[in-house]
């Protein structure tokens, strides 16, 4: 997928370290799990937080319903701060069924509103780890999940909380034995770049039926920040092709296990042929030099969402 995107002049890109790069404000979130206690720095900067945390586990799910980023003031003119994104990646034990995920999900449904949570998409689902094209860096490596789970609250607070409910702990105790890791991340869709703010979140459009496919990527910027020229370039060709971008995840803290990247991109695609053919197409490859010389790491791999 193109999501070789990434963020706009003003961003200042993270260098080797495991901590976040600054953009504008940073804030101190402490992040309370039965197990272990995390306090971790986030930004609010694009290409933030790679890192390791040993919080608590997982939560999210999906349905049909969306919601929107946008932050927004109340009658009184009180702003109010975007909604938080959590993004769970989940690897299964090789004789783990998807169906215990599904168990989980529909375990946790009913109690997520309590907190004013939403499940922003259904499941997305790892087909292939890796999308090999003639473009890709040699730094790509493998999806490290096999499900990715969305959920959106409006505070920090409200997910813990969630995370916490006794219904919800009894059902991630039974997942847990399913699972070979699970990595936890607080995300944003707020990066300062106008480019992304045209693109909907997850779940404000609907997805879109098979052949339609995902492609799901993790990107690590290098120091040189992102390549403007190539976004403003690859993506409108992209959309020329009939894909859909959502707003990137900029991962502001790793909540729980290690993940070494900054941001997570999400494009539907009309048909594995489609994305093929773009992939292949001249005036794609011409540019991707440009892009690939700007990521220290990448993942590429090919899902769809549980039920289209």
């Amino acid at each position: 997928m193109i999501l070789s995107l990434a963020i706009t002049t003003s961003i200042a890109c993270g260098d080797d370290s495991d901590g976040p790069a600054d953009i504008d404000a940073t804030t101190t979130t402490d992040t309370t799990d039965t197990t272990d206690t995390t306090d971790t720095t986030a930004s609010t900067s694009l290409g933030s937080t790679s890192g390791t945390s040993t919080a608590g586990a997982s939560t999210e799910t999906g349905s049909d319903t969306g919601g929107s980023s946008d932050a927004g003031s109340t009658s009184t003119g009180v702003e109010l701060e975007p909604p938080v994104f959590i993004v769970t990646l989940l690897e299964l034990d090789s004789d783990t069924e998807f169906e215990v995920v599904a168990t989980y999900l529909e375990e946790v449904e009913g109690v997520v509103g309590n907190y004013e949570g939403l499940f922003v998409a259904p499941p997305l689902r790892i087909d292939e780890p890796v999308f090999e094209n003639p473009g890709s860096p040699d730094t790509t490596q493998p999806a490290i999940a096999d499900v990715v789970l969305v959920a959106q609250f409006p505070t920090v607070a409200q997910y813990e909380e969630f995370f916490d409910d006794d219904e919800v702990t009894q059902a991630r105790t039974v997942l847990d034995e399913g699972l070979t890791q699970r990595i936890r991340l607080r995300t944003t869709t707020e990066a300062p770049v106008p480019l992304f703010q045209t693109m909907p979140d997850l779940g404000e459009v609907p997805l879109r039926e098979a052949p339609a496919l995902t492609l799901h990527n993790a990107i690590k910027l290098g120091p040189d920040g992102p390549p403007l020229d190539y976004i403003e370039d690859a993506v409108p060709m992209a959309q020329a092709a009939g894909t859909q971008f959502f707003r990137p995840f900029q991962i502001l803290e790793v909540l729980e296990g290690t993940y070494d990247f900054h941001l997570i991109f999400l494009t539907e695609w009309e048909s594995l042929e489609a994305l093929e053919a773009f992939h292949n197409s001249p005036e794609w490859l011409d540019i991707v030099p440009t892009r690939n010389a700007n990521f220290e790491n990448l993942i590429e791999g090919l899902a769809h969402f549980e039920g289209t």
